[in-house]
């Protein structure tokens, strides 16, 4: 009885905290966004990732949706588990707002090879006169291993990848309500790689992906390939890795067909002690005139098997192709900017990291960037029409926190803070960078079948424009959720989606979908 008691105080703490503490997230351009993995960019790691990249609907409020300081093990990513031969899911549900939304997922596991495909749709009617918008996508994933006690290449894994999504949604809070937008995207990737042996580490991953608006019928292609050596001499490890990018461009505003952007970095990592190492080396990127080459350097410090401390100063670049701007808003208008190479000239952070085993994981940290070629947004004429614009001199600080609980006694718990504040002097604010950002994510099952979730989202310090004379109000949403097993491997479930039915509006004129309630079901095998 105090664990059932004790479950229902944790779902409601995020509806009594929201009221009193303004804290936002991060700067969603685009409620129906799905990523699609289509390249890993070089770039600094806060702290190493646990999750497999693997882009699913985003419909449901068990889904995780914070910012990337550490990912956990989420509900929604596909980890293999090789005890199972078979293992497959299918789930559907209806809503106010939402008619339908289902998901299909199914796995195959033989001696060496894993196989794996995920299909989802959404469809959602407009709660604001032209807000309809729905999606379709599918994704397959294989793996396939040779035996570590196999006298050829034991270990090598090589891994195939792809999948394909089609977005349709109406620009409904610009002078052009009705037009619609469709986004067809699709991406290939061919892994190769093999970390068993302590004396030298490889891999080399190529990809490949395409996409297409309706809006002139402007296309966008992509080719890329990331391949890493890394080399025990001694006490020393050796590493070494190269990026190359290719970006191809079909009815383009700017005319220009086709940009390049590559590099790499070399390192050599000492061990200086049994509680800290030290890593030095150079990093070099490039893209048409615009290029970085800079020292970087890490120190992890380990003061026990669980707590850490990592800094680092390094530098790094950010190739924003076409389909990752408009990742960053959906709505903008299109212009000559074809992509954007965002150049961090400097980059310190430091990370204070406690893990215990799989269980838990707790992080706190600081941040400073010095940042060129910013890109960012604005609507100047107030009326929904967002145009890109790129500042250099762009002073960055950030303050994170990150708790993350995995399935325990008391259920589980994932949750992050940041406090951001960028400085530039022409301006006064950025627009559409929040000043704080937060995500919170609890769920407890109960022994007799019944499972309940909350999560909360909160947005605060969003300009609309660079005097700082129109801030948008917080944006607080908060969701909740039930399931219930019927028999082993059925489930009836209800999401309560904006349970406050907020106006949360964290773009000018692009309302959010209100309180929508959704019945399904979820059929395990």
């Amino acid at each position: 009885m105090r664990k059932i008691v004790f479950a229902f105080i944790l779902i409601l703490t995020p509806a009594v905290f929201g009221q009193g503490v303004e804290l936002p997230d991060f700067v969603i351009t685009g409620v129906q966004q799905v990523d699609l993995p289509v390249m890993e960019k070089a770039r600094p790691e806060i702290i190493s990732t646990v999750s497999k990249e693997f882009f699913t609907p985003a419909y449901s409020p068990e889904e995780f949706s914070l910012s990337t300081i550490s990912e956990p093990e989420l509900p929604k990513v596909i980890y293999f588990d090789r005890a199972l031969s078979y293992s497959g899911f299918v789930k559907g549900g209806f809503g106010g707002f939402t008619i339908p939304v289902g998901e299909v997922f199914a796995s195959k596991s033989f001696d060496n090879v894993d196989l794996a495909v995920n299909a989802w749709g959404r469809n959602e009617k407009e709660f604001v006169e032209n807000a309809d918008n729905n999606l379709l996508g599918v994704r397959f994933d294989s793996d396939f291993f040779i035996s570590t006690h196999s006298s050829f290449l034991p270990g090598l894994q090589i891994s195939l990848e792809g999948g394909y999504l089609r977005e349709s949604f109406n620009l409904y809070g610009s002078p052009t309500p009705t037009f619609n937008r469709k986004k067809v995207s699709g991406f290939v990737s061919f892994d190769i790689k093999n970390t068993l042996d302590n004396k030298i580490k490889y891999g080399s991953k190529f990809t490949g992906s395409a996409s297409n608006l309706n809006h002139n019928n402007i296309g966008e292609s992509i080719f890329g390939n990331e391949t890493f050596v890394k080399y025990k001499l001694l006490n020393i490890l050796l590493s070494a890795e190269g990026f190359l990018e290719k970006q191809s461009l079909q009815n383009n505003l700017s005319q220009i067909d086709n940009y390049t952007y590559y590099g790499g970095e070399g390192s050599a990592k000492i061990k200086l002690s049994d509680i800290m190492d030290v890593e030095g080396g150079l990093r070099f990127s490039k893209q048409d005139g615009n290029y970085l080459f800079a020292p970087f350097g890490i120190v992890n410090i380990y003061f026990s098997k669980f707590l850490t401390l990592r800094g680092q100063y390094k530098p790094f670049t950010d190739f924003l192709t076409m389909r990752e701007i408009l990742d960053r808003n959906r709505y903008i208008i299109l212009s000559q900017i074809d992509n954007v190479f965002e150049i961090y000239k400097h980059y310190v952070s430091a990370v204070l990291k406690y893990q215990y085993q799989k269980y838990y994981e707790i992080n706190v940290g600081v941040g400073y960037s010095s940042i060129d070629n910013y890109l960012y947004f604005n609507d100047p004429a107030k009326d929904g029409s967002f145009d890109l614009f790129t500042i250099d001199e762009v002073k960055k600080l950030e303050l994170f926190g990150s708790a993350l609980f995995h399935l325990g006694p008391f259920g589980w718990f994932y949750g992050d803070a940041i406090y951001q504040k960028l400085e530039y002097d022409k301006f006064q604010s950025i627009p559409y960078q929040p000043g704080v950002k937060s995500s919170f994510i609890y769920g407890y099952p109960f022994p007799f079948g019944l499972e309940l979730r909350s999560q909360l989202d909160l947005i605060y310090g969003i300009y609309a424009d660079t005097n700082k004379n129109e801030k948008l109000p917080m944006h607080l949403n908060l969701s909740a959720g039930a399931a219930f097993n019927l028999f082993d491997s059925f489930k009836i479930k209800i999401d309560l989606q904006n349970l406050l039915n907020r106006d949360n509006n964290i773009l000018r004129n692009y309302q959010q979908k209100p309180l929508d309630v959704i019945f399904g079901i979820d059929y395990s095998w």
